[in-house]
């Protein structure tokens, strides 16, 4: 007896699109050392190391493949705009056995004498970079990194990854810097794990001491920008990187929607505490230039009324993703069907549209001159010379 095997051909592309794209993740393990010629030969699960780590990058970079090259010199790059040395290059020694950074006016230095953060920084983006993978599982990218260099890290290690990266951490602050989804795992006296999302946090003060501002002061943050969310946080970390001003604004997600009301005044006001100036980003949400948002605009006059009107933008266009130009939502995208959205356009009956979380790639195409001639460019310029608050009497 057969049994009749109902056929259906748009399922099995499912299923193999499905396949590839599980195919193609991969995994970064912790203790992922480079070794700089002090490994052997091997894995440490889906990255090389030590001698087959260097041996590899030498062949990729120097061997006959122009395909080979050109995945070298995107690695380099995105290396070079994460340690901030444009023009840096990466070379094996004769026997393939030592790595060496070299920049421009910079001496020559082996890996092993930039410590283990870079190493580390290295081997990820290069194994991402070779890989093409569709998801990148990473236990804390925080580890052995520079505070200031984190969330760019994980943002170069999604530019990579078709999908995303998916990692977990100890730092509550670089989560709510980088992710879309937060969950817990907490072990209960049985011993069984529970896993639930995050729930909001209650109050601003709590916020600012889980993300440790404290110690992104020290570093050289000297100001609070507070945006709308995690969409927001990654799009506005390309916009600062076009300012260079990147690791001097420390960027705040304020939890969306549940926020945006005129009567946040008393948690706003709990921003004021540590000593910096502060700055609020945030959609209008306008549906035409005489329709504000009533909630939008009475959380900005209470931001006003907080933090001086200066430093306040709601913006003159409906949202972020409003201000993508056609060109790099097409470059981002890699297909000419996409195109802008019209200043007050309903994102949501926007046909093809794409996902608001690709919103910082698009962003990182358009140039410096093309966000300066808006109003959030303009918004920007404030930040360059940042002034203390001077609220409304």
């Amino acid at each position: 007896m057969v049994k009749h095997i109902d056929w259906d051909p748009r399922r099995t592309k499912e299923k193999m699109e499905l396949s590839k794209l599980l195919g193609s993740i991969i995994y970064i393990g912790p203790n992922r050392g480079l070794g700089n010629g002090t490994t052997g030969g091997g894995n440490h699960y889906d990255a090389a190391v030590g001698t087959n780590f260097v041996s590899s990058w030498n062949t990729l970079k120097n061997g006959p493949r122009a395909a080979d090259g050109q995945i070298a010199q995107i690695a380099e790059s995105k290396i070079a705009d994460l340690v901030e040395r444009p023009g840096l290059t990466i070379n094996a020694d004769d026997e393939s056995k030592k790595l060496y950074l070299s920049a421009p006016s910079r001496p020559r230095l082996s890996i092993s004498e930039l410590g283990s953060g870079i190493a580390e920084l290295v081997l990820c983006v290069v194994t991402a970079a070779i890989k093409k993978p569709s998801w990148i599982l990473i236990d804390e990218p925080e580890a052995h990194v520079h505070p200031a260099l984190q969330t760019k890290f994980v943002a170069a290690l999604e530019s990579l990854a078709s999908c995303g990266v998916v990692f977990t951490t100890h730092s509550i602050g670089l989560a709510r810097s980088c992710a879309s989804t937060i969950l817990t795992v907490r072990q209960d006296e049985a011993g069984v794990s529970h896993v639930r999302q995050l729930e909001d946090t209650p109050n601003y003060a709590q916020l600012m001491g889980e993300l440790s501002f404290s110690q992104h002061h020290a570093l050289g943050y000297n100001t609070l920008l507070l945006c709308e969310g995690v969409t927001e946080i990654k799009t506005l970390q390309q916009l600062l990187r076009k300012w260079k001003m990147d690791n001097k604004i420390m960027l705040i997600p304020l939890g969306g929607n549940t926020y945006m009301k005129g009567n946040r005044e008393a948690e706003l006001n709990e921003f004021k505490r540590f000593g910096v100036p502060v700055y609020v980003l945030v959609d209008s949400e306008s549906k035409a230039s005489d329709q504000p948002d009533r909630d939008r605009q009475a959380f900005g006059n209470t931001c006003c009324k907080l933090f001086d009107a200066e430093h306040v933008l709601l913006t003159e266009r409906r949202a972020m993703e409003h201000y993508l130009t056609t060109e790099a939502i097409q470059k981002a995208k890699k297909s000419v069907k996409y195109t802008a959205l019209s200043p007050y356009e309903d994102f949501k009956s926007k046909q093809p549209s794409w996902n608001k979380n690709e919103n910082w790639k698009i962003a990182a195409e358009m140039s410096h001159d093309e966000w300066a001639s808006t109003d959030v460019g303009r918004f920007l310029n404030r930040l360059l010379d940042p002034k203390p608050n001077n609220p409304a009497t």
